[in-house]
């Protein structure tokens, strides 16, 4: 009975045994690594030899429980200490993840802090250069990650080159490789110039930089290039510990380039500014929840007969704390921000309120509503106006919606199939800004407006240059030619309106008649100051006498 239980006992084990060695053979041959395959041989060979000696002890019984017990012994300091190593792999890769980026292998920002903060603690002056290749975003659409990763490892290879001979901040540095350049972001990466900071250096550095990105990425045959952002502060001189100076070099990176510029110093002025609009776009939106917006209404008028032919509405914001706030800062602003939706819809539903009053008084009055280039193809805009002019009962001929030369010239073929979505409503539709920008006669033809507006920067002086008649006359000219009126912005003189009606435009509006008609009036003054009838007095009163 004793022998029938060990011989159950040892079949069950060698069983046993057959089953784990076999799942460790085939998960050794399936694995690549030679570390890993070394280690499953270990022990395979361990596992084997443990449990060969254990039958055997069954079988021969305290002769051999000796070596069993030393074998064990053996096993299990062996598998511990393979533990230890394993762990400690483990935490040194956790640790590399930390410090390095996952896709290129470059130290990240956290490992570029602590570079940055040994250099502060010894007081070694020192420049942030940070630079943003848009070649490499783009490439990632059209060409994948996989591909872009393996093109920025050899892009950032051959710059770290090229930086070796210059006077350039180790970043990581072992017995395989140094590292120079960092990877703050998924585009973002930076080079610290050890130093005094000299803009001949930096130039240097700059050229480096654009001349390696210059050839581009190249994939089944399609290239991508572009240009290369560059950003650049110092230490001490613009930042005091190392977190600043990399939001010093990432405010100077985020300057738009101007023309001719290739990279940025950090300057106070732009972070001011750049200050300046956060708090602006902030505020917007209360702004137009508080009722903190107003309009305004100059006069267009007929300069023949002197009539009033109509009044463009004029945004303006008094903010209690930033004080007047002009639409030239706060309408990019608000584009930018994704506001101006809301800000347009305010203005249109203001204007139409204000010309329901003005059409008891002036049947043929025309308003004008200027209206962003983003919200020109919202398709729920012309839903809006619909809207609002059944609301009001206003006849949509009466509304005229002003586009900036920028804002038609952008997308030509979407924004004519917006214009005629508003026409279809029945609004008319002005240019304006007319010579600011680049439209063709061609183009004028073909979108068709109702309204060409000359800028005010070639009426303002046009009694003194010839240049700005020549401009004035032939846009009247081409206006007429195209069976379009011809508004003149910023008349301010009995000169400028003369020389404007000798080259037959219709219309003008400016200081000139704000000031001799007092029209200028907000929409809360008309009504709960402006009545009706004292308002009809006062046109009539001014108007061709």
């Amino acid at each position: 009975m004793k022998q029938s239980v060990q011989f159950a006992v040892v079949t069950v084990c060698l069983g046993s045994m057959l089953v784990v060695m076999s799942y460790l053979f085939f998960y050794w041959l399936s694995n690549t690594k030679k570390a890993m395959q070394f280690k499953f041989v270990l022990v395979w060979f361990a596992v084997a030899l443990q449990t060969l000696c254990w039958q055997a002890t069954l079988v021969a019984g305290a002769q051999i429980q000796q070596l069993n017990d030393m074998l064990l012994v053996l096993n299990v300091i062996t598998f511990v200490m393979l533990l230890l190593i394993h762990e400690r792999k483990c935490v040194m890769q956790y640790s590399y993840s930390l410090t390095h980026d996952d896709d290129t292998k470059l130290p990240n920002k956290q490992l570029l802090i602590e570079r940055l903060d040994s250099q502060v603690k010894l007081s070694t002056e020192h420049s942030l250069l940070l630079f943003r290749p848009a070649v490499l975003i783009n490439a990632r659409a059209n060409f994948g990650y996989e591909h872009v990763n393996e093109q920025i490892k050899l892009t950032m290879g051959k710059l770290a080159q090229q930086l070796a001979s210059m006077n350039v901040l180790c970043v990581e540095a072992n017995h395989q490789h140094s590292r120079c350049i960092a990877r703050l972001d998924d585009s973002t990466y930076g080079v610290v110039i050890v130093g005094k900071l000299e803009l001949s250096q930096v130039e240097q550095f700059v050229c480096v930089i654009n001349s390696v990105f210059a050839e581009g990425l190249t994939h089944q045959r399609i290239h991508l290039i572009d240009k290369v952002e560059i950003g650049v502060a110092n230490y001490p001189l613009h930042a005091s510990t190392s977190l600043q100076l990399v939001q010093r070099g990432l405010q100077a990176l985020a300057v738009k380039p101007l023309h001719g510029e290739r990279w940025h110093m950090f300057n106070i002025e732009n972070v001011t500014l750049s200050q300046r609009r956060i708090a602006i776009a902030s505020a917007l939106k209360e702004a137009i929840e508080c009722d903190q917006l107003s309009l305004f209404f100059q006069p267009q008028i007929y300069l023949n007969t002197g009539k009033v032919y109509g009044a463009e509405a004029l945004l303006r914001w008094e903010h209690p704390q930033l004080g007047n706030v002009p639409p030239d800062l706060f309408i990019p602003i608000a584009e930018s921000s994704g506001i101006i939706s809301d800000l347009t819809e305010w203005v249109i539903t203001q204007a139409l309120q204000y010309q329901k009053k003005m059409i008891v008084l002036l049947p043929e009055h025309i308003v004008s509503i200027n209206i962003s280039a983003k919200d020109l193809l919202r398709k729920d805009l012309p839903v809006l106006f619909i809207t609002l002019l059944n609301e009001h009962q206003l006849n949509p001929a009466n509304v005229m919606l002003e586009l900036t030369e920028s804002a038609t010239l952008f997308e030509g073929v979407d924004i004519k199939n917006a214009l005629n979505d508003y026409r279809l409503i029945g609004v008319k539709i002005a240019i304006d800004d007319f010579g600011t920008g680049y439209s063709s006669l061609a183009y004028l033809s073909k979108m068709g407006f109702d309204e060409i507006k000359i800028d005010k920067q070639f009426v303002m002086n046009i009694e003194y240059s010839k240049n700005d008649q020549t401009i004035c006359r032939a846009t009247c000219d081409i206006a007429k030619s195209l069976g379009s009126y011809v508004v003149a912005e910023g008349i301010e003189d009995s000169q400028s309106m003369a020389k404007l009606q000798s080259y037959g435009c219709e219309v003008g509006q400016g200081y000139f008649f704000h000031g001799h008609y007092r029209l200028t009036i907000t929409c809360s003054g008309l009504k709960k100051i402006l009545k009706p009838p004292l308002y009809l007095l006062m046109i009539l009163k001014k108007s061709l006498t």
